[in-house]
Order: C-alpha cells, then sequence, then structure tokens
C-alpha cells in the first residue's frame, strides 16, 4: 500500500499510462491536502506526467473542436453528501446551469455513485463512480460505492449529438 502524496506520486509516475493525453481536476480531498499544507495535488501531478493537464480545482471544461461543431465536456467534484435519489443531486446541478453555459456532457465526481443520464435539460450527465471500495464512513452512512469507471463514445451532429455510455464495474 502506498501511504502518503510522495509515495503516491511515485506510484502514479511509474503506473500512469504513456502516450494517452489526460485532462483532469482535482477534489475534496486535495482540497484539504491544500488547507492542511498549501499542496497543489493537480499541480504536482501535471508537472510529474507530461501526458496529464491540471485544468482546475473542482471543476474544469474541455472544448473539443470536431468538423461537425465544439462539444463542451465539463468536469466537477461537488460538494455536499449523497441525496435520497441517486440522480437528484445531477439535475440540481444541470438546473443551476444559466441558459447558454449549459456544457455538452458534465461529469460528476464526489459521490462515490454511477449513472448516466442521457438528456436533462440537454446535457448528458455522467456520475463517473469510483475506484474506492466502500469505506468504513459509507458502510456507518448506508451508502454503497458503485465501482468502476466508463467508456464514453460521442459522435457530434448537426444540431444533435449521440452519446453512448457503458459502465465497467470493478468486482474484487
Amino acid at each position: 500500500r502506498d501511504i502518503g502524496f510522495d509515495a503516491q506520486l511515485e506510484r502514479l509516475k511509474k503506473d500512469a499510462p504513456r502516450n494517452v493525453p489526460t485532462k483532469f481536476i482535482t477534489g475534496n480531498h486535495d482540497a484539504s491536502l491544500k488547507n492542511l499544507a498549501g499542496v497543489i495535488v493537480g499541480k504536482m501531478i501535471a508537472e510529474s506526467v507530461p501526458e496529464y493537464e491540471f485544468i482546475g480545482e473542482e471543476t474544469g471544461t474541455v472544448q473539443f473542436e470536431t468538423p461537425k461543431g465544439t462539444f463542451a465536456v465539463q468536469l466537477i467534484h461537488p460538494g455536499g453528501g449523497s441525496a435520497y435519489a441517486l440522480s437528484y443531486r445531477p439535475q440540481k446541478i444541470v438546473e443551476s446551469f444559466e441558459g447558454g453555459t449549459k456544457p455538452d456532457l458534465l461529469g460528476i465526481g464526489h459521490y462515490h455513485k454511477a449513472e448516466f443520464m442521457p438528456s436533462y435539460r440537454n446535457v448528458c450527465t455522467v456520475q463517473a463512480g469510483t475506484f474506492e471500495r466502500q469505506t468504513p464512513f459509507m458502510a456507518r452512512q448506508g451508502l454503497q460505492a458503485h465501482v468502476g469507471g466508463w467508456v464514453i463514445d460521442v459522435w457530434v451532429g448537426d444540431g444533435h449529438n449521440r452519446i453512448r455510455g457503458e459502465f465497467i464495474p470493478v468486482y474484487e
């Protein structure tokens, strides 16, 4: 087990896929390290792994330019706990977007849930899932962890997009 920031950074440098450009944001645990020790985790990761681009603390947007137009992906790592219904928090986040500011695809971390909503207010919304098993805290709260990740295919069209998601669960 890799304990501590330096050990985790060394593990990432050793095991990160090469030649795969990766854009990423940081989340609440990274913010805790920043508050406690002044370490900007995303910046240090991007400096250590050339293929990794740090696009923001807790939020960032990537614009893909295609022959059919721009496709915007926004990544967020919001605060707060899981809601009574799986889609409640993502719906509230999408509802908070002003007209003209909505991304085409919204990727949400933090809640350790996996969900694909193909269109809510014309935004495809994906809860990212997690690669952390259920913690004792989550067990005490009655929260499950959706362990795994997504493969998402996007076809940008004239006036419409097609988006297909497949969740790949990871079992022990």
